[in-house]
């Protein structure tokens, strides 16, 4: 049950930077002046400000970084979301692609409109990453 728990998270923040990339960045800069002019937490220093937007900067670097088995951060998040890890070649993530389709295909969820609405964002999230994973692999190969 955690799985699924979990590939739903990868889901989701794969769908929530896609859509939103920095959106939700400066939303979050924008919450943190409005909790200091409602809360008055910022120090007399300035330093709490200096503090938030450092460690905005350091998620921002940290997600640009290649992943430490060498593929791009973007690629071992798509993998992940397929339930596979570098070195994944194009065959296999084809493979967990049809699984998941037969899991998720919205024809299969006709009668319940929540969850055929519900199975189509998911399928655009899987077909995006896929599409994102074929183009890393053929640009590899040639």
């Amino acid at each position: 049950m955690s799985n699924l728990f979990g590939r739903l998270f990868n889901i989701a923040r794969a769908n929530v930077q896609q859509a939103f990339g920095n959106l939700l960045d400066r939303a979050e800069d924008r919450l943190d002046d409005w909790e200091e002019r409602v809360f008055g937490e910022e120090s007399e220093d300035g330093s709490g400000d200096q503090r938030r937007r450092e460690d905005h900067s350091r998620a921002r670097t940290e997600q640009s970084r290649p992943h430490p088995s060498g593929y791009p951060r973007q690629v071992v998040e798509d993998l992940g979301l397929f339930d596979l890890t570098p070195p994944s070649s194009l065959s296999e993530v084809k493979r967990a692609r049809n699984r998941e389709m037969k899991q998720f295909h919205s024809d299969r969820f006709v009668n319940d409109p929540a969850k055929f609405q519900t199975s189509k964002e998911i399928m655009q999230i899987y077909n995006a990453a896929f599409d994102r994973l074929r183009r890393f692999y053929e640009s590899r190969s040639g």
